[in-house]
Parts: C-alpha cells; structure tokens; sequence
C-alpha cells in the first residue's frame, strides 16, 4: 500500500510540520509513506496538485493537506483504506460535520 501526502507551505525547508508528528506516533506498517513537502511555496494550491496527481501515478492514496492540518486519529490509515469513497474532505469553521460511515474522533 502506498499513501503520499502533499504539502504546501511557505515555511522554509526542514521545518517540522505536525504531519511529522503524527507519522512519528501512529503506526503505519506495511504502508509507504511519502512526504511531497513543498516547501518555501510560491504557487497556488490548484497549480500545485494537479502537478502532484500527475507525478503520482503509483500511489494507492493521495492525501492534500494544508501544513498546519493536525490529524489526531490513530486509525487514520485503516479508515481511509476501508473507506468506500474516492474523496474525503474536511474543511475549517465554525462548524464541520464528519461524512456519513466514515467514524472519526469529532475532537
């Protein structure tokens, strides 16, 4: 199984991200991970993922995620895998609702 995050950040490179904390401390066995950091970013997002949907043509999953997103959900791997969708998106605000039969940790 390979899963490749993409991220864009302005920060400059080596910065550690909370996406390195959450690999750091949830098991992700027999899973490839990849980081696709871009740091030090100057292009828009749009830009920059379909460049990255291009580049990634290997990969089982594809994940992007803004550089401050903090996932706190230990199961994130096995749920995105099981999961029946194609795309699953959360976005920030006042309110945010989890998508029908994809249980998450609503903290």
């Amino acid at each position: 199984m390979k899963f490749k995050f993409v991220i864009a950040t302005k920060k400059p490179s080596g910065t550690r991200l909370p996406i390195h904390d959450f690999l750091d401390n949830v098991k992700h066995d027999g899973i490839d991970v990849e980081l696709d950091i871009h740091y030090g970013n100057t292009y828009g997002l749009p830009k920059l993922y379909n460049k990255a949907i291009d580049n990634s043509t290997d990969f089982d999953f594809i994940a992007f995620i803004h550089d401050d997103v903090w996932i706190n959900d230990h199961q994130f791997f096995s749920k995105v895998i099981n999961s029946k969708f194609d795309v699953i998106g959360a976005v920030g605000g006042c309110y945010w609702g989890v998508p029908k039969g994809f249980p998450i940790d609503e903290k």
